[in-house]
């Protein structure tokens, strides 16, 4: 059974292990390694004891840190939402004079997720997702949302999708939407869970992931 207090023998295998994203024997032996620990009790200290021995980057986090950083894939889903508006739009919710009102709501949702990046800057934290955390920020509106920048993508997009108006560009914004709630914030979480600890559970416990 795997001893998590014995994680510094895995070093090597780790460092292999970035290096040969695509071995599958080595895969298989690092899903032991995380998922087969002696550790039984799930809550959220649990999982931190159990994915501190592993890497801090899986193999598709390695290529979604290559291919797919947040702010990319936010303007490739606004690219899809044109696509979508202009060849299948199914259905017209409302009529063209109406739609001016995504117009404010896009510049909200910009101006959030400015604010939030200024403030990493001004603070001297890392931003990029895919990068260990330097400060456990909660300034701004960390105070009500533990991811106030996605939020601010999100209300973007979410007036982007006003202003045209139709039903097949929300498609896209609930894809964006749930590959933001299901893959890029977990991959923020474990790595605040690695750095912070009891201090990041505290936290969590008082704010919400969303608002």
């Amino acid at each position: 059974m795997f001893n998590p207090d014995s994680c510094i023998n895995f070093m090597p295998v780790r460092q292999y292990f970035r290096g040969q994203l695509l071995k599958h024997h080595l895969r298989d032996q690092w899903s032991r390694i995380v998922y087969h620990g002696k550790i039984t009790r799930v809550n959220d200290m649990a999982l931190y004891t159990r994915h501190s021995c592993a890497t801090s980057h899986t193999n598709s986090e390695i290529l979604m840190r290559i291919f797919l950083p947040p702010p990319a894939v936010m303007l490739f889903t606004i690219m899809h939402m044109i696509i979508l508006n202009q060849y299948i739009p199914l259905v017209r919710f409302w009529e063209a004079h109406a739609r001016w009102i995504g117009i404010p709501v896009i510049v909200l949702g910009l101006f959030i997720s400015q604010w939030h990046a200024h403030l990493f800057k001004k603070l001297g934290t890392n931003i990029n997702t895919f990068k260990d955390p330097d400060i456990l920020t909660t300034d701004g509106l960390f105070r009500f949302s533990r991811n106030p920048m996605y939020l601010g993508f999100l209300i973007t997009l979410t007036g982007v999708w006003i202003v045209q108006g139709s039903a097949t560009p929300l498609l896209a914004l609930l894809g964006f939407g749930l590959l933001t709630n299901y893959w890029y914030i977990p991959i923020e979480e474990r790595a605040m869970l690695r750095k912070f600890g009891e201090n990041y559970l505290s936290y969590k416990a008082r704010v919400r992931r969303w608002l």
